[in-house]
């Protein structure tokens, strides 16, 4: 179910629902970028995180993780 919900995120559907999981989700990316130094402050960190979303970057690692870990788990 949570799968599912942050892929209705990244694909841009919305509803009050999915805008709380959106900033949830911008929240923690957000957090992540700012302590893994990539951006210097959480509002840039934030602004980062949801132009990602709004590309369909987010949406497309995404996929190509889920892609690559079902490649490694099959090699098993």
């Amino acid at each position: 179910a949570n799968a599912e919900l942050i892929r209705a995120v990244f694909r841009g559907e919305t509803d009050a629902r999915m805008d709380a999981a959106r900033d949830l989700i911008i929240a923690n990316a957000a957090a992540a970028l700012f302590v893994g130094g990539v951006e210097s402050g959480l509002r840039k960190a934030a602004e980062r995180a949801s132009q990602s979303i709004r590309s369909g970057a987010a949406l497309e690692k995404l996929e190509t993780l889920c892609t690559r870990t079902k490649a490694a788990v099959t090699k098993q």
